[in-house]
């Protein structure tokens, strides 16, 4: 939009999450709302309504996570997390023009205070502590979601991205 001279003074950033943790995070926020429970925003005609999406009727049942996962992208579109009609969950593709890294710098969701520290040190800014917005109160792990079946799906689909990002998938840790 502005050009290479003017695009290429700034520092970009941006931060990826953990890819199984992210589908799990998009299922539960579009199908369950920010509770990680079923939210009843409104029922119209049989199609469940998106609370940010109020004017757009959404998906005509609720899915199940493996249903979510084997065709997630119209999902996604349906949810209004892909006004654009691209897949938003491959994560290097949304940071790429013309298949090369547009940002200087990739931080981790999992360790966002820390990787904000470090973006604020490189262009001179102090640093701020973030506060948390629509923090989720899921109590299951992520990988309570998934069976070996849906995570070999989510290795193949995003492989690109976890290889990439060098994400893992983790099981819950005992306490």
């Amino acid at each position: 939009m502005y050009g290479d001279d003017i695009f290429d003074t700034y520092f970009k950033f941006t931060m990826v999450r953990n890819t199984w943790d992210l589908l799990v995070s998009y299922y539960l926020w579009g199908c369950w709302g920010p509770f990680g429970r079923l939210e009843k925003w409104f029922r119209k005609g049989g199609q469940w309504g998106h609370p940010y999406q109020f004017k757009k009727l959404c998906i005509g049942r609720l899915p199940a996570f493996k249903d979510y996962l084997s065709d997630i992208h119209n999902y996604n579109i349906a949810l209004g997390f892909s006004p654009s009609q691209t897949d938003l969950t491959c994560q290097l593709d949304a940071i790429c023009i013309d298949g090369q890294l547009a940002v200087d710098f990739v931080g981790r969701f999992e360790n966002m205070q820390d990787e904000f520290n470090f973006v604020c040190d490189k262009i001179d800014f102090p640093r701020v502590r973030l506060r948390y917005s629509n923090k989720s109160t899921r109590k299951k792990h992520y990988s309570a979601f998934y069976d070996d079946a849906s995570k070999r799906f989510v290795a193949r689909k995003y492989e690109r991205d976890i290889d990439y990002f060098k994400f893992l998938f983790q099981q819950q840790k005992n306490r």
